[in-house]
């Protein structure tokens, strides 16, 4: 996972961990929306928009 990017806007998968035949999910995978919430739409084109 520390090797993974949000190139081209994909989403990171979940993380597993597997040990005797027993998976468990310990990180959950990313969603459309989160890679969004970090982008800042500059206040001068918001005011186009409407």
């Amino acid at each position: 996972y520390s090797m993974a990017s949000n190139y081209n806007r994909l989403p990171r998968p979940a993380g597993v961990l597997v040990s005797n035949y027993e998976v468990n999910v310990i990180l959950q995978r990313e969603t459309y929306q989160d890679l969004l919430s970090h982008d800042v739409l500059p206040e001068r084109i918001a005011m186009e928009q409407t």
